[in-house]
């Protein structure tokens, strides 16, 4: 998978913003999350080495000028020639090909017609909490999916995921065919493989010619994986009964394809600065 991450800061009184350039690759640790290296840098272009050390250091500046610190935001977008290990991940379960992975397919078929529907799986890796500093908090999250062919308006409804799956070993049948292990029922049963409830239920999605985008707010999702992630399994959208079919861009569209690939923005707000002795 291809991955770009951008980090965002609103300039503060006369304090420069800071830009974050990410070094690839993507590393899995010991604990099995991927890790990501970066130096910071302010205008002048002199490297800082530790990012905590930037962070201490603009938290002061702060406390003594008597400012907040900026809200952020971080977009987890897709580059070419920037390979990373599974920082997102998506699938496509298909009604008419019930034994077919289509992990790698190119592209996320939406769809709630009868006897072919298309369910979208959509996972980020819990180590995406690293981006965020202690004390954060996520204000809005927004994923985006592009899409790939011109679409009718259309309906549908977004669940968390209570199972384990992946992107290369899920179907409509199975959610991991290589240890024979079933979804509760073909397609991901509701209330089972899925929570009893959407999170996001009946969204209208409108009419979009090709390269039109697609926008999910998930900012609960992603409160609560920083939370718990131990149950992050992603969320899944599920169309409204035959609903008409649409195509988004998924992750592996190709290093020519980046516009067409999903993002991710993350807002959040940093820990407030620390009291002066004089507050």
């Amino acid at each position: 998978m291809i991955c770009r991450v951008k980090r965002k800061f609103a300039s503060v009184q006369a304090i420069p913003p800071l830009t974050v350039i990410p070094v690839p690759p993507w590393r899995d640790g010991n604990d099995g999350e991927p890790l990501q290296k970066f130096n910071k840098i302010f205008k002048t272009g002199k490297p800082v080495r530790n990012p905590f050390i930037v962070r201490i250091a603009l938290v002061a500046c702060l406390a003594w000028a008597g400012a907040s610190l900026p809200a952020e935001t971080i977009t987890f977008g897709f580059e070419a020639g920037m390979i990373t290990n599974v920082l997102m991940q998506d699938n496509v379960l298909l009604e008419e090909a019930p034994d077919l992975n289509r992990g790698a397919c190119g592209s996320l078929k939406w769809s709630g017609a009868s006897a072919a529907e298309g369910r979208v799986l959509w996972q980020l890796n819990s180590a995406f909490a690293k981006h965020i500093p202690p004390g954060g908090t996520i204000t809005r999250a927004a994923l985006k999916f592009v899409n790939i062919n011109a679409a009718s308006a259309t309906t549908g409804s977004v669940y968390r995921v209570l199972k384990p799956w992946t992107e290369t070993a899920t179907t409509w049948n199975q959610r991991d065919v290589f240890n024979y292990e079933a979804w509760d029922a073909p397609g991901m049963r509701i209330g089972k493989d899925l929570a009893a409830a959407p999170f996001i239920k009946d969204q209208a999605l409108p009419a979009v010619a090709v390269s039109g985008m697609h926008e999910f707010d998930i900012t609960s999702e992603l409160r609560f994986w920083m939370n718990s992630p131990s149950n992050n399994f992603g969320i899944a959208f599920i169309a409204a009964p035959n609903a008409p079919e649409i195509h988004w861009g998924d992750a592996n569209r190709g290093a020519g394809n980046e516009n067409e690939m999903p993002r991710l923005e993350i807002e959040f707000s940093p820990a407030a600065a620390p009291k002066t002795r004089n507050q």
